[in-house]
């Protein structure tokens, strides 16, 4: 299952669903894909419904892991200078 919720992301990664891979697209979002288990879909279903249970020094310490990789991501797709995915200007 491929996904760009990063709350999502936590609740799975703080259950120990096997990341697979991560990857920046064109507009500097970071997808993450985990494994498709029968975990990873009851958890995902009850992330969804607002029923998810989580140990919360788990939840904080896999978003602590996924901070740090999307900072990591990030940095190598734009080097050190500050990257302005923010201050992009849509084109109406």
């Amino acid at each position: 299952m491929k996904t760009k919720d990063f709350g999502l992301s936590c609740l799975l990664a703080s259950n120990q669903c096997e990341m697979t891979s991560q990857e920046l697209d064109d507009r500097g979002q970071v997808w993450i894909e985990f494994k498709d288990t029968d975990t990873l879909k009851t958890l995902e279903r009850a992330f969804y419904n607002g029923t998810a249970q989580v140990n919360l020094a788990d939840y904080l310490s896999a978003h602590r892991m996924l901070k740090t990789l999307i900072f990591q991501l990030r940095r190598e797709a734009y080097g050190d200078r500050e990257y302005e995915l923010h201050s992009r200007r849509t084109a109406y």
